[in-house]
């Protein structure tokens, strides 16, 4: 696990450092978010839930920054039901007025669905499909290193190589209220391993210039999770309070 957390750290590192430079300019473009969620009952049934996500970006002439994280966790009658967390930074370098190039990495801890930790390392191309009268669609592919630490002792951890396809897409339904869908899949290049699907669709509204509300439905599916057991299929049904920074 250790040497799991070095090479995380290490490539987050090489990810920050083009971006430093821009990012301290004032000329830096930037926006932030934080979504959270919690829920909690008493009585015959016990259950308590929590649920936060974050977003930050910036961007400055043809260089664009993005780091994301979330963390969800469930509890009912003692029992612990969920408990996941995932991050991901990227640096994304324009080459024309819509294509660009970008470098890279992801964390994730799920023990429900098998991983102590997944580390991804990779790069690709993307493209800036639709940006006008308030529909954005960007996507991209990307070819990337897996390691993968199983919950298991029965199942070998696993290093080996992947590729990665995504799309994101908001339209602006109005100016206080947007839909946001997303889908990406992972498929790994060695044979017989799981490949997974991930897919969210959202909408927010917004109350004030900085607070709004969210409702988001999120299902990821793995076609052969790592340990015997597991379902296939997850959802999360999200209820957030969000803050624009």
């Amino acid at each position: 696990m250790e040497a799991v957390m070095i090479r995380y750290l290490l490539t987050f590192i090489m990810l920050s450092v083009p971006a430093a430079g821009f990012c301290r300019a004032d000329s830096t473009a930037w926006a932030g978010k934080t979504e959270i969620a919690y829920v909690k009952t008493g009585g015959n049934t016990s259950t308590e839930t929590f649920s936060g996500r974050f977003t930050c970006s910036a961007a400055r002439l043809e260089n664009r920054f993005i780091v994301k994280a979330g963390y969800i966790h469930a509890v009912s009658n003692d029992v612990r039901q969920a408990n996941r967390f995932d991050s991901d930074a990227r640096y994304e370098r324009l080459i024309s007025k819509r294509l660009f190039l970008f470098l890279a990495a992801s964390y994730l801890k799920d023990t429900f669905s098998g991983f102590n930790s997944r580390v991804t390392a990779g790069t690709g191309l993307g493209i800036d499909a639709l940006n006008r009268a308030g529909h954005t669609l960007k996507c991209r592919a990307e070819i990337l290193m897996l390691f993968d630490d199983y919950t298991s002792s029965e199942v070998s951890d696993r290093k080996q190589g992947s590729t990665r396809l995504n799309a994101g897409y908001t339209w602006k339904t109005s100016e206080k209220a947007a839909l946001h869908i997303m889908g990406s899949g992972l498929f790994p290049f060695s044979e017989g391993t799981e490949w997974i699907l991930d897919a969210e669709a959202g909408l927010e509204a917004s109350m004030t210039s900085r607070l709004s509300i969210g409702l988001t439905y999120i299902v990821q599916y793995q076609n052969n999770p790592p340990v015997p057991g597991i379902q296939k299929r997850d959802t999360t049904v999200l209820t957030s309070l969000n803050i624009s920074l």
